[in-house]
């Protein structure tokens, strides 16, 4: 069998995020249905759930990958998005972190945060803001 370079480093990166993501999860890319379009007024997003073990504070590298990836994969170029972070429930085992795109978003400032912005009267926590 003659595996490549990038076919290792995908199942490799793919074994890496499994050990992050909660048991009998799955993550499905976004894809918009056939005959629809990008619509810049709608609400759109796609998300992870993760093990109670992973802390938000610092987030494994891999997932926040697989979120930009999909993010830059559904959204048109030069669109701005957020990394949300659900806030932990059910005594910190319910985690869930998901990319989030609304149209308010283009006035907003994009980069990585120093520290988490919890924004706690909509229940997530702000990892960061992107651009496609």
């Amino acid at each position: 069998m003659d595996i490549s370079r990038r076919h290792f480093l995908g199942i490799a990166s793919t074994g890496t995020l499994a050990t992050f993501i909660a048991p009998g999860a799955l993550f499905r890319p976004s894809k918009l249905k056939k005959g629809t379009k990008f619509n810049p007024f709608c609400e759109y997003s796609n998300g992870i759930p993760l093990a109670s073990s992973v802390k938000y504070s610092n987030l494994p590298a891999v997932v926040k990958h697989v979120l930009h990836k999909d993010a830059k994969h559904f959204l048109p170029k030069g669109t701005i998005y957020e990394i949300r972070a659900k806030v932990p429930q059910y005594y910190g085992r319910d985690k869930r972190i998901a990319w989030y795109y609304n149209s308010y978003m283009e006035q907003q400032v994009i980069g990585d945060l120093k520290n988490l912005e919890y924004i706690l009267e909509y229940g997530y926590i702000l990892v960061g803001r992107y651009r496609v």
